[in-house]
């Protein structure tokens, strides 16, 4: 089943009543909001045959989406607690982040792979800073919480961990290593 809306508006207001957003929340939890409501967006062809092409946008929130939105907000909010850079980005470069994780994340449950809320924070901060990092690089931009103790160890199991996803049709590589130990996201 599916939720479809017409207008951006609406569906953010649905989406943000669903994951239980409140209207005061901060700038960042916004811009996750903002991110998730564009990752709904379907564009539909216009017809071909008028002379005059109109462009009919709608979102679309399909159910198997909700536990994913939920998850990315869970694994997104704790990085905004901790001050991750996050908080230093523009509003538009939160949403493209959140974004381009949506995108990552929807493909990779769609074919059967199972992806943490940590290993989602390790994505989060590889996606943000678009170059290879180390694991002391990545576990530096990584919040300390209760419920995720994170240490060299533990991030770096977590990497070895997305190195081998398991999929319906076999094993995906969301990220590798370099010769010289450093860690980037793997083409998808």
């Amino acid at each position: 089943m599916s939720e479809e809306f017409q207008d951006r508006k609406a569906c953010r207001t649905w989406l943000q009543q669903l994951l239980a957003i409140g209207g005061d929340a901060d700038d960042i939890t916004q811009g996750v909001l903002d991110g998730l409501v564009d990752s709904c967006e379907e564009e539909t062809a216009p017809p071909s045959s008028s002379g005059f092409a109109v462009r009919i946008r709608r979102w679309v929130i399909r159910d198997e989406d909700l536990k994913l939105f939920a998850a990315i907000k869970d694994a997104i909010g704790p990085l905004a607690a901790a001050g991750f850079v996050l908080d230093s980005l523009p509003l538009a470069g939160i949403i493209a982040i959140v974004f381009a994780l949506v995108q990552l994340l929807r493909n990779a449950y769609r074919t059967g792979a199972v992806v943490s809320v940590p290993q989602m924070q390790i994505l989060t901060v590889l996606e943000h800073t678009k170059r290879p990092q180390t694991v002391d690089e990545i576990l530096a931009q990584l919040p300390q919480c209760k419920d995720t103790p994170w240490d060299h160890e533990g991030v770096l199991k977590e990497l070895q961990a997305l190195k081998e996803v398991f999929t319906k049709n076999g094993k995906v590589a969301f990220v590798d290593v370099k010769s010289d130990g450093r860690w980037f996201l793997s083409g998808v």
